[in-house]
Parts: structure tokens; sequence; C-alpha cells
């Protein structure tokens, strides 16, 4: 029995084996996206107060805002405002469900679609996040949200675009790069095979 082990080689990557990992990592952030904000929005409209962050504000605010002024928040939530309140018809909620809903699905076919190095799709969520990430500073602004919780959203936020423009990047070189070679492996074999029809003949 052998008191020492060898150690596992470790395998080395290629260059387009590099770059296909940056970018399907963007394809893997822009994922996470689109699950975090329908967890956050099943979260909301089942009345918990539980908020994940990796989330896309628009779709979010949205249903939240469309949650509020149709009053179905708990009472405790608008306060002494409740009795003075006029709330909306809840067509108003359905509205803005529905075109959260279509931006979720923009992302959704964005990642879809982009799978074979279709990075058209992954500039297209690209603008659409950035422009997630304009909305969010201005809403913040507004209503006076700048604190440690949307620090920590924003630098999120700021996380997928990178990733995102990583991915764009590296699909760009992965296009400049040659076809890829035969394999070392296979090209060993190649001689050995022909000697031993030599032999046989």
């Amino acid at each position: 029995m052998a008191l020492f082990k060898n150690k596992p080689q470790q395998t080395s990557v290629s260059p387009r084996q590099s770059l296909e990992i940056k970018y399907n990592s963007a394809r893997g952030n822009l994922l996470m996206v689109i699950v975090f904000t329908v967890v956050n929005i099943l979260l909301l409209v089942t009345n918990s107060n539980s908020y994940f962050l990796f989330s896309a504000f628009v779709p979010y605010i949205l249903v939240e805002n469309g949650w509020y002024y149709t009053g179905k928040y708990p009472v405790e939530a608008y306060g002494e405002y409740y009795s003075d309140m006029a709330f909306a018809a809840d067509v108003v909620l359905y509205v803005l469900i529905a075109v959260a809903v279509i931006v979720l699905a923009v992302y959704f076919l964005c990642w879809l679609f982009s799978k074979k190095q279709r990075a058209g799709w992954i500039v297209v969520a690209l603008v659409f996040f950035a422009l997630d990430t304009v909305g969010y500073l201005l809403y913040a602004f507004m209503y006076g949200m700048l604190d440690m919780s949307s620090v920590i959203d924003i630098l999120f936020h700021a996380w997928v675009i990178y990733y995102l423009v990583g991915g764009l990047v590296a699909n760009a070189k992965l296009k400049k790069l040659p076809a890829e070679e035969e394999l070392p492996e296979e090209a060993a074999q190649e001689p050995a095979v022909a000697e031993e029809t030599n032999i046989n003949e």
C-alpha cells in the first residue's frame, strides 16, 4: 500500500474555454436576475416581508405599486391614512403585472436565445438592465431611499452589468479565435493505426 498518492494533474484551460466560461457566466448572472425577481414578486403578493437582492427593479416596483394603490397590503401598512385613501380598481394591478411579466419575458428570451453565443441577445439584456439601473437610481433619489440597503442593491446592479459586458467582450474575442484544431491525443493515434494497417498487409 502506497503511503503517498500522486496528486491529480491540474487540467489546463484553453483560451477558448476560458472565454466560453466568461460568456456563460454572463448568461448565468442573467438567469439569477430573472429567478430572484420572480421570487421577490411572489414574496410581495403573499405579503411577506422578505426581499432578495440580485433582482431587477422595474418589474418588482410595478407590481409593488399596483399592490399598494389597489389596497392589497394589510391595513397596518397604510397606517392612519387608510380610511382616507381612494384605492384604484384591480384592473390597474392586472395591467402592471402584465407589463412586469413582459419585461421578465424579454429577459428570459435574452437568456434562452443567447445560448449558442448569440451575443445580440446579451446586448438587449444589457440595455434593459442598464435602464433598470437608471430607473432604480431615479426612484431612490426622488423618494429619498438612498440608504445602505439601496447602496448594496446598486452594487448588485453594477455586478450584473459588469458580467454582461464581460460576456460581450469574451464573445467578441471568441469570434477572432481560429477554428479548433485536432486534439493532440487524436493526432497521436493516427500514426499508430497506420502502422498496424501496414503490419497486417
